[in-house]
């Protein structure tokens, strides 16, 4: 039977052949699987829920090397010829699971190197010929995310918003002090279609409250003795008065209402 070390991990990514980096998105039944062949040879699986996610092999063609950075562990798959195949990189939930994975990859043989900035896990590395490398931000951009640099690059972007915003914030109110900010009187825009038949009649708006001699129209009286031209002289002196213009433009609101519903 081949052996088989299964570890638990929090997530995994991998590197596509256009040079970005694919995150998947579970964040659960996530587990990180290294199985041995007869032959030496072996493979690196990921497994979500029973379905393999990827798969990195090491035989007489290719061989796999490990960087770790607790919570992070990257793996790199490289050919006979040195060409570079595969790149993932998965993070652990626990430090107890991340060393278990270590102390396996040690017990395999397979090359596994710690960054400066994570020490060996104990009983990961024996003895003073285990040198403690540096690990290749070029190779492994990946592990940006594990270095507080992150936060601070938030920090800053965070900062330099909030006081841009707060100086075009300022500036907003500068330059509406100087502006007309006035409200438009909405029962006057109602009647813009109006003003090309009636002109300045639209304005003032109407306003009945404003009104004090409002003339009722059923006590307009005319002398029935007057001649035609003087009956129409005197119905336009009647139409020109204050109350009757002011009942035309309430008709005329009303007529718009009723042709915009």
């Amino acid at each position: 039977m081949k052996p088989v070390n299964t570890f638990t991990i929090r997530k995994c990514s991998k590197l596509e052949s256009g040079g970005s980096w694919r995150h998947f998105p579970q964040r659960s039944s996530l587990t990180l699987h290294i199985v041995v062949e007869r032959d030496g040879g072996g493979v690196v699986m990921i497994y979500w829920k029973g379905d393999a996610l990827m798969k990195l092999y090491w035989n007489k063609r290719s061989c796999l090397s490990f960087n770790a950075s607790y919570p992070s562990l990257a793996v790199k798959q490289v050919s006979a010829r040195g060409n570079v195949n595969q790149r993932i990189q998965v993070d652990f939930r626990h430090i107890a699971e991340f060393e278990k994975c270590c102390d396996a990859i040690k017990r395999l043989d397979l090359p596994l190197k710690f960054s400066e900035r994570q020490s060996a896990p104990e009983g990961a590395s024996q003895g003073p010929s285990q040198a403690v490398d540096i690990l290749d931000s070029q190779m492994w951009p990946l592990f940006s995310c594990s270095q507080p640099r992150g936060q601070d690059i938030h920090s800053e972007f965070n900062d330099y918003t909030q006081s841009n915003n707060t100086s075009n914030f300022s500036q907003g109110l500068t330059f509406a002090s100087t502006q007309n900010t006035s409200v438009p009187d909405t029962s006057t825009t109602i009647h813009d279609k109006g003003t090309a038949v009636y002109g300045d009649i639209l304005e003032p708006a109407y306003d009945p409250s404003s009104v004090n001699e409002f003339l009722p129209v059923n006590n307009v009286h005319f002398d029935l003795s007057m001649s035609d031209s003087e009956f129409k002289a005197e119905l336009l002196k009647k139409l020109k008065q204050k109350p009757f213009l002011q009942l035309l433009k309430k008709v005329e609101a009303t007529m718009i209402d009723d042709q915009e519903h």
